[in-house]
């Protein structure tokens, strides 16, 4: 477990500062900005009350939380979205994960998303990385909320509902890929069928998808949901806020993937 202030010298670990806001010379009324204290540029415009929190100050809350759990973490990632404005923390857990089969193995993941223009409180999602090629996924949709106000203290509450929060996740993804696994296809005709009516993801990245498609094995919905995660995580040149609303949207849309059968 890597102790916060060891952290300090990531990007995404900046401090902030709050200034007035002018216009004409005259003080805008109930509105300030925030502002990222290594770069001194604006990251966000917000009303006078507004309270945001530092990563390094949700982190600090995240590890006495973990401590209490123990819970090892570390660090991965940091993601800076919109020139600071918002910020993706990737957090891995090494002890945590789920075996899909004998060399098929999850680990336990978290994204810490903080934003400092007024847009939401800080956001723990947690996901799951597929170790055979690293590919990121999501599962379910159910996030933990942290406030500033929030942050003052660890209650034994707090901690029993982060164990049941992760024993949860674990629980979903074993069901999920158990179900994908048995949801299986009679060629790779219908595999590209389902490709083609992925509207959700851009057209220019459907024949990645094929291509991928093309070195399977296996025929079932496991193999594709993997191709799909493949593509977004390693061939979209899309940033980390977009690639977790793309695993959102592969979840959403597998329910679609069999005339015959839901999966859900």
């Amino acid at each position: 477990m890597k102790q916060p202030l060891l952290l300090t010298k990531q990007k995404v670990f900046f401090d902030i500062y709050e200034r007035p806001i002018f216009v004409d010379k005259k003080e805008v009324p109930d509105r300030k900005a925030i502002i990222n204290a290594d770069t001194d540029e604006v990251i966000g415009i917000v009303g006078k009350r507004y309270v945001p929190a530092t990563n390094i100050a949700i982190i600090s809350h995240l590890d006495r939380i973990l401590s209490e759990s123990k819970i090892p973490w570390e660090f991965e990632k940091g993601h800076i979205i919109r020139g600071g404005s918002k910020t993706i923390i990737e957090l891995a857990f090494p002890t945590i994960g789920a075996k899909v089969s004998q060399d098929d193995e999850l680990q336990l993941r978290g994204y810490l998303i903080n934003s400092f223009d007024g847009y939401s409180s800080a956001i723990l999602k947690i996901g799951f990385l597929r170790l055979i090629c690293t590919n990121g996924m999501m599962v379910g949709t159910s996030e933990i909320f942290i406030t500033s106000r929030h942050m003052s203290n660890v209650t034994q509450n707090l901690v029993a509902e982060f164990k049941a929060y992760i024993k949860q996740k674990i629980k979903e993804v074993r069901s999920l890929t158990k179900k994908l696994q048995n949801l299986t296809y009679k060629d790779k005709r219908q595999m590209l069928d389902i490709i083609e009516a992925s509207a959700w993801i851009p057209q220019k990245y459907h024949e990645a998808l094929w291509e991928e498609c093309e070195k399977l094995k296996a025929l079932n919905a496991w193999a594709l949901y993997n191709v799909f995660t493949y593509v977004i995580t390693h061939i979209m040149q899309v940033n980390m806020e977009r690639k977790m609303f793309l695993y959102k949207e592969l979840n959403k849309s597998i329910s679609q993937w069999h005339p015959n059968r839901t999966v859900s």
